[in-house]
C-alpha cells in the first residue's frame, strides 16, 4: 500500500495505531492489522501472535504491544 512489502499479502502496510497498554479483542485486532478473523487464527496457531485471555470472559484478548511487535516481525 505505501510501498511497504510485508510479510503477509493482506497485513496492512501501515503501523497499527494502538495505544499503550490497551487490548483488543479478536475483532479489533482484525481491523488494526487489516487481516480476517481466520488469518488471525492461523497466526495464534502457529503461535506467531500470542493472546492474553480476559479472566472474565474467557475470551482472547490482544495488548497493544503485542500487535505492535507482531506487526514489525512480520514486515
Amino acid at each position: 500500500a505505501d510501498g511497504i512489502e510485508t510479510g503477509s499479502k493482506d497485513m496492512t502496510a501501515v503501523p497499527p495505531k494502538v495505544e499503550t497498554g490497551a487490548r483488543y479483542n479478536t475483532g479489533q485486532a482484525c481491523k488494526i492489522l487489516g487481516v480476517s478473523r481466520n488469518t488471525l487464527r492461523k497466526y495464534v496457531k502457529n503461535g506467531s501472535l500470542r493472546p492474553k485471555v480476559d479472566k472474565s470472559t474467557f475470551r482472547n484478548v490482544f495488548e497493544a504491544r503485542e500487535l505492535t511487535r507482531f506487526w514489525f516481525e512480520r514486515i
